[in-house]
């Protein structure tokens, strides 16, 4: 019984994966969420499911698996960035900031945090 719930989540982790390689954000949100539902603990799946949301642009769903990947790896960077996505497509630019800061913390040499950095400080100055 454990075996088959731990193949069916390998298999459904893949299958995300390779729908999100085609582009197919939704199939791949679909599969990445039947692998949380076998283990609702696992941050890569949460991580990747954030970024499946955030592609299909909702903000808010991808902000609420962010925030769960951070609560279960705090030391995680790539938490902190999606995150930080997540709070840019809300248009909440400080917020995405301190995500993308807080990740940059944790792995200081993170060319994709110091990007993103940038580019939320950019588009919050031109909102003034």
């Amino acid at each position: 019984r454990k075996l088959k719930a731990k193949e069916e989540f390998h298999k459904a982790k893949l299958n995300g994966a390779d729908a999100f390689k085609k582009h197919d954000y939704s199939k791949a949100m679909v599969c990445y969420s039947q692998a949380n539902g076998i283990d609702p603990y696992d941050a890569n799946v949460l991580s990747n499911r954030s970024m499946c949301w955030a592609c299909m642009k909702d903000g808010e769903k991808a902000l609420e698996d962010a925030n769960a990947c951070i609560l279960l790896r705090p030391d995680w960077p790539k938490a902190y960035y999606r995150a930080g996505v997540a709070f840019y497509l809300l248009k909440r630019y400080s917020d995405a900031q301190k995500a993308f800061l807080d990740g940059l913390r944790l792995n200081p040499n993170s060319q994709a945090l110091k990007v993103a950095y940038r580019e939320s400080v950019e588009a919050q100055m031109n909102t003034l």
